[in-house]
């Protein structure tokens, strides 16, 4: 049965260990600002909670983060040609090959994207930040959404031929036996899921 995952944050060990570090730091710095005498330290000390929040808080918009939700979406979208190919529910070979073309094209565009995130690691640590909002983090929402517009014509194709497959089923005069209509109800029970989950 076709089903599409939605996207959803899934937390695993290391992020867990990186909130309680974070929340660790955080409340350690709050309390040396509590007990700092001096009006200087304390400003001081509140810059670096304010600066340090604010790189926690832009981590899910950096260029890696985005990358790997595109890669994510990018898996899914193959899993679900690649279902839609196995159950036959997607209407002819040219539609197939242009979802198959589209899709190799945004498999293209992530290599590149990838490489350039990669060389932000040979530079000095801060330059992601920096293109944070620039051309790069463009172009991997572009790529996101042409993975998404994929995804929404293949579901859109199969269930416009399933249901096709369904009213011509259903339309056909067939003088009614048993097995008949056992055969007419089994195939109608066979209908694929587009299930969401989160």
């Amino acid at each position: 049965m076709l089903s599409i995952k939605a996207h959803g944050y899934l937390r695993n060990s290391s992020s867990d260990t990186m909130a309680i570090n974070t929340h660790l730091v955080l409340t350690t710095l709050l309390a040396l600002i509590s007990c700092a005498t001096g009006k200087v330290v304390q400003y001081v000390l509140l810059s670096v909670l304010v600066s340090y929040s604010a790189f926690l808080l832009a981590r899910p918009f950096l260029p890696s983060a985005r990358m790997t939700e595109l890669e994510e979406l990018i898996a899914e979208t193959t899993d679900l040609l690649q279902q839609a190919n196995e159950e036959r529910v997607l209407p002819n070979r040219a539609f197939n090959l242009a979802m198959q073309l589209r899709l190799s094209r945004v498999n293209r565009d992530k290599s590149g994207l990838r490489s350039k995130i990669l060389g932000f690691r040979l530079g000095y640590p801060m330059q992601e930040y920096l293109h944070m909002a620039g051309v790069l983090s463009r172009e991997i929402q572009r790529c996101r959404r042409e993975a998404k517009e994929i995804q929404v014509a293949i579901l859109v194709c199969a269930s416009a031929n399933v249901i096709r497959r369904r009213v011509e089923i259903l339309s056909r005069p067939k003088r009614r036996t048993k097995g008949n209509w056992f055969m007419t109800m089994k195939s109608m029970i066979r209908w694929p899921s587009f299930r969401t989950s989160m």
